[in-house]
């Protein structure tokens, strides 16, 4: 996982960088999280909202390692040990979501793509998509950016679905 430590177990470098955003250079993983789910009609048109949100797990000493959003809904990723228990009473207080709208979904790691542009190639997006639903793999994608894309999957199937994306970007599986 640390490019500072290529040895290290785990860490696959690919193919040359391309600089076409054609190519995926190396997969990253991290293990340890949950994800928290918000929902909230019409969020996409209020001012401030993923601010407010944040705030509130700032305030209760809960770091968010990722973010997505969408038009009625939120997911924040945060270390597995975080206590979400005055964040979820102070969301639900400062109504921030609809209703029963914040479920979390405990032992979820994160496999992120990295490579040059490669968040301009829907070509990436399909075949990871595509690989990890063909062994049954569900994923939550995440915010990328223009060298990254993350996603989140069960914990459970982080070492398979390294193997089988290694295999289908690589050749091989690591």
């Amino acid at each position: 996982r640390n490019t500072n430590n290529l040895g290290f177990e785990g860490t696959y470098i690919g193919p040359e960088d391309d600089a076409t955003g054609n190519t995926i250079d190396l997969i990253t993983h991290k293990s340890g999280f949950k994800v928290v789910y918000l929902s909230k009609m019409g969020l996409n048109d209020m001012r401030g909202y993923l601010a407010d949100v944040t705030n509130i797990f700032s305030e209760n000493g809960v770091s968010i390692e990722h973010d997505t959003t969408g038009v009625d809904g939120v997911a924040i990723a945060v270390e597995s040990g975080a206590n979400l228990e005055d964040v979820i009473r102070d969301l639900r207080e400062k109504n921030m979501v609809d209703g029963d709208g914040i479920s979390v979904d405990e032992n979820k790691s994160f496999i992120c793509m990295v490579g040059n542009n490669i968040n301009t190639n829907s070509a990436v997006y399909g075949t990871v998509g595509s690989t990890l639903a063909s062994h049954n793999i569900g994923m939550q994608p995440f915010a990328g950016s223009r060298t990254s894309i993350p996603i989140a999957i069960p914990a459970s199937f982080e070492l398979d679905a390294l193997r089988y994306l290694h295999r289908e970007f690589f050749g091989t599986a690591k």
